[in-house]
């Protein structure tokens, strides 16, 4: 009887421990769900905020040239001296060297302009030879009968003799001829000529040798016949060129350096990326303006959109060429702004009306653009005038390239 007690109490300890490890692996296997559940949810919030934060960050092209601006053109919450601390025209060093035009500009300038008022001298006691740039006529036939294109039809066109501009063998022989000659010339097309109607054709060309074309000499005499308004001497017009020259090497230096030596202190990332979406706004519309170029002339434009346009121009990302521009652009904003403001500058009602005048600005182009960023313009642009005729300029020689360490995007 004791014995069968026994086995019934150990039967019900069985059962109860069974019992009890159910409950231990459901309550486990609840936890585990639960687990999993907040996991699951962990990683939809993630993926949520990740997505959110991505659309955030990419960036659209913007028209809006104004949102950063305050009504006087100024940067509406940008803390200039905090960017940029320190900056004076003396800061950019030019040298006396590169700015002032020496013999061998002056003559390339006086043969452009002789070039520029080349006429054909038909002196029949001329000879024509290699390297001369000759006028001409001429009627091309084949088996008699003239083709379309063969003809200059008496309008007289220019050719450098030696140059393979035409036909081969067709300017050889030209050389030995005289102004006023006619002379018929052979030529046979080439194989792979790029008129299939003309390939490997015999052809003969009825040619007028209208004249040598020739340049007026360098003298007080030419420049008072052709640019009386700038001067009456060749003395003067020198003087004229080197001061022009000295203006343009001085502007393109300041521009080099507002481009290239602006580091600022930091990029604050809502201006940084609202400067990156009027870059990619440009682009967008130097693309299209390039796309339009191509169908107005005929060609076939290489790129079927405007990303297959930026992944073949900037290998290295477009997202990187679109910050490295912004940079840029902020830098010359902000230090333009530094300039403008410390040295007293103004902006006068008058001065931005003849600014609208001189860009020929209509009221309709004001509204678009906003008066905001065409004030922002007029600003930078006395800033820079202002550097311009305050740059140090000396004996300062090209430096070597200097490495800097970028500042962080905040």
């Amino acid at each position: 009887m004791a014995e069968e007690i026994s086995k019934s109490k150990a039967k019900r300890l069985q059962v109860q421990e069974e019992e009890r490890k159910r409950k231990q692996r459901e309550k486990l296997n609840r936890i585990i769900l639960f687990a999993a559940a907040a996991v699951i949810l962990v990683l939809i919030v993630i993926g949520i905020v990740s997505s959110i934060i991505k659309k955030a960050n990419q960036i659209t092209p913007s028209s809006d040239y104004t949102k950063f601006l305050n009504s006087d053109g100024t940067l509406k919450d940008i803390d200039v001296d905090k960017l940029l601390p320190s900056f004076s025209a003396s800061d950019i060093k030019i040298d006396e060297a590169s700015v002032t035009a020496d013999e061998a500009y002056l003559e390339s300038q006086h043969q452009s302009m002789l070039n520029a008022h080349q006429y054909a001298d038909d002196d029949p006691t001329l000879t024509v030879k290699e390297g001369d740039t000759i006028n001409l006529d001429y009627v091309g036939t084949i088996d008699g009968v003239a083709f379309d294109g063969g003809s200059t039809d008496g309008a007289g066109t220019t050719l450098e003799i030696g140059s393979g501009s035409y036909i081969d063998d067709f300017e050889d022989q030209l050389v030995g001829t005289h102004p006023g000659d006619e002379v018929t010339v052979s030529v046979t097309f080439p194989d792979d000529y790029n008129n299939e109607e003309l390939q490997g054709k015999d052809a003969e060309f009825a040619v007028t040798v209208n004249g040598i074309m020739t340049s007026p000499e360098w003298n007080d005499d030419f420049v008072a016949e052709y640019y009386s308004s700038t001067a009456s001497t060749t003395a003067d017009y020198d003087a004229y060129l080197a001061e022009t020259y000295r203006s343009s090497q001085i502007s393109s230096a300041v521009s080099d350096y507002l481009h290239n030596s602006i580091t600022l202190t930091e990029y604050p990332k809502k201006y940084l990326r609202y400067l990156e979406s009027l870059v990619m706004n440009e682009d967008n519309a130097s693309f299209e303006q390039m796309r339009s170029m191509y169908s107005a002339y005929g060609l076939n434009f290489p790129y079927s959109s405007v990303e297959d346009y930026n992944a073949a121009y900037y290998p290295d990302g477009y997202e990187a060429h679109l910050e490295e521009e912004a940079k840029i652009w902020m830098g010359r904003n902000v230090a333009s702004q530094k300039i403008f403001t410390e040295n007293g500058l103004t902006v006068t009602d008058e001065d931005y009306a003849a600014f609208l005048a001189d860009n020929g600005i209509t009221e309709e182009t004001e509204n678009t653009a906003g008066k905001a960023y065409l004030m922002q313009t007029l600003r930078n642009q006395k800033a820079v005038e202002f550097l311009e005729q305050n740059a140090d300029i000396g004996n300062y020689p090209a430096p070597e390239p200097e490495t800097s360490e970028e500042a962080p995007v905040q």
